[in-house]
């Protein structure tokens, strides 16, 4: 069974999309409930206030034991009618809601001794004095916010807000903490490129002076230079990736690389400064400034000990510039040997590395595969912890394939392809990120064409391969689709999942993975449609009645929930996703 199942079908995902939907006894209040927060998705902001202050009305009687729906029920259905306050703020423009909304969360924090509340209430007052333009008391907040809750969800939105509004009020500095905050602290962030943006900006406007008046890439150029000279690399740091992410045309370009190169080789990171003089060489068609960005890039090449008679640190930086540049000119027959001699000098294990990796690639690209595949296993042996280590596994698995298709397909070099990608396989269990997942797929595909030659009777298939069944094409844009859903990219998962039913309307899995996006895109009528047709080919397809009673209870549609849960229990009696849907239900 595909275990993503598991995931989809299972108790996380029940809670994630049904908390705090669960009942005790006390149906009316969590009826109300349910029925007010099915009002809030319709935008039905002032009946839904309606119902969530009858669900605390009914929380107050008698016998209401409303700690198994929350352990503080009034200050849940108050941040909500909170919420609601703020949406009727945002629909009519109609400052008194903020005004209610405000007064709601002061008085619930008062009462209410649970973290989360609190988090979500003091979040929700940052955001309504934000909206206000209240900005010295929404920085104020959010600068509370951050300290008090460093674990939130919503601590990266409120460090760039704490960043923006610095940014507009001139204090600059504090603008630099919360935005370079985000970068560190946050790397995946989505807000990452927001700061990015703003970093650059910031340092400009705290370095403006009237005297000059120029474009504001040259500006920024010219300020980023100063910092160097004042040994602030960080500052000048963000400028010139300022200039390089913002002014890409922009003449001062090829300078930003530079000052990079510089900074870097100033630090004794020397790989980053030769990466960076080499891609200044590129930014520039002045051929005078070329040479001397040549020559800073050969430096990096030179040994502080002394070195070894035999070894020129001139000729090693000569052979790499020539081997780079041959490489982009895609002359790899060329560039080849001179990579492996560089293998064998004496330089700095990272370029030892740099240089394996690129002479095998080379040397397979010249389809010259037994040095490529000497170079490679090198690379793999002296250089197990390079992050370019998996990437290497698959060019090394793949110069097998095609030296085994070379030589009429010679079986013994299919048979190391498998062998490379099981030892490959065997070493990457636990996979998190998806580039390498991707390199991960790319070699099982390699495995699947090799073992498509290891036949019963021996025959041996006809050099031209054949074409790609549909359902291999269905299966990789599957497999795609599951990468991208991973990434949080749903509407890329959407466009491969809908390929795999161009390819196969009968897909049931495609259907019913359309359906769990759409839940998560919030877009209900359309998850129902794709898990009805999921439901209209294979009627005994248990994740698919699970996932579309999820998408009716989202809706407010009780009856048609309960239907999808006792028929994915019919199916299975033990489905224990589906008796939580089910005991969610009020008869």
């Amino acid at each position: 069974m595909d275990k993503r199942w598991g995931i989809i079908g299972g108790v996380v995902l029940v809670i994630a999309l049904l908390s705090p939907l669960f009942l005790g006894s006390s149906k009316n209040v969590q009826q109300l409930y349910n029925e007010g927060n099915s009002l809030f998705t319709q935008r039905k902001y002032t009946d839904a206030i309606e119902l969530y202050e009858k669900a605390i009305k009914a929380s107050k009687k008698l016998g209401a034991e409303t700690r198994v729906l929350d352990k503080d029920f009034t200050a849940l259905a108050h941040y909500k009618i909170a919420l609601c306050y703020d949406k009727l703020g945002e629909t009519t423009k109609d400052v008194t809601h903020y005004k209610s909304a405000i007064d709601l969360i002061k008085e619930t924090l008062l009462r209410t001794n649970v973290h989360t509340h609190k988090e979500n209430l003091t979040y929700l007052w940052a955001q309504i004095l934000y909206k206000t333009e209240s900005f010295e008391e929404a920085e104020a907040k959010y600068s509370s916010f951050v300290q008090f809750y460093p674990n939130s969800r919503n601590v990266e939105e409120a460090l760039i807000r704490i960043g923006t509004i610095n940014t507009d009020l001139n204090n600059h500095e504090d603008a630099l903490i919360a935005f370079q905050r985000v970068i560190d602290e946050f790397p995946t962030s989505k807000f990452r490129s927001e700061a990015e943006y703003y970093i650059p900006k910031v340092l400009v406007e705290e370095n403006k002076t009237d005297i000059k008046v120029m474009n504001e890439d040259e500006s920024m150029y010219n300020i980023a230079l100063e910092k160097f000279n004042q040994n602030q690399d960080y500052k000048a740091y963000q400028l010139f990736l300022g200039i390089i992410k913002h002014y890409p045309e922009s003449n001062v370009v090829s300078f930003a690389y530079e000052g990079i190169g510089d900074i870097y080789n100033r630090n004794d990171n020397l790989v980053n400064a030769r990466h960076n003089y080499e891609k200044a060489m590129h930014s520039t068609t002045d051929n005078e400034r070329k040479q001397v960005l040549l020559q800073k890039y050969r430096n990096t090449f030179l040994m502080p000990d002394t070195p070894d008679p035999k070894t020129n640190p001139s000729q090693i930086s000569g052979l790499f510039v020539k081997a780079n540049l041959l490489r982009i000119e895609r002359k790899y027959a060329e560039a080849a040997p001179l990579y492996e001699k560089l293998s064998n000098s004496e330089i700095p294990n990272d370029d030892i590395a740099y240089a394996l990796y690129w002479g095998g690639y080379s040397y397979y690209k010249s389809a010259i595969y037994d040095k490529s595949v000497q170079l490679f296993d090198k690379f793999i042996r002296e250089h197990d912890d390079s992050p370019e280590l998996l990437k290497t596994y698959y060019y090394l698995a793949l110069t097998y394939y095609e030296w085994g298709k070379q030589y009429g397909h010679d079986k013994t070099k299919y048979q190391l392809v498998i062998q490379t990608v099981d030892a490959t396989l065997a070493n990457y269990i636990n996979i998190q990120n998806s580039p390498d997942r991707r390199w991960l797929n790319n070699l099982r595909e390699l495995k699947d064409k090799a073992n498509k030659y290891f036949s019963d009777d021996n025959d041996i298939p006809p050099p031209n391969p054949k074409p790609i069944s549909p359902n291999v094409k269905k299966l990789e844009h599957y497999d795609q689709a599951w990468i991208f859903f991973d990434e949080n990219d749903y509407d890329m998962a959407i466009s491969e999942f809908e390929k795999c039913l161009d390819i196969d309307p009968y897909f049931v899995k495609a259907y019913c993975n359309l359906g769990v996006i759409y839940i998560l895109k919030k877009d209900y009528t359309k998850a129902i449609n794709e898990l009805s047709q999921a439901l209209n080919i294979d009627p005994r397809f248990k994740e698919a009645h699970f996932n579309i009673g999820l998408a009716y209870l989202r809706i407010g549609n009780f009856k048609e929930a309960k239907i999808a849960a006792d028929k994915a229990l019919q199916i299975d009696a033990n489905y224990e996703a589906a008796q939580v849907l089910r005991n969610s239900i009020a008869n």
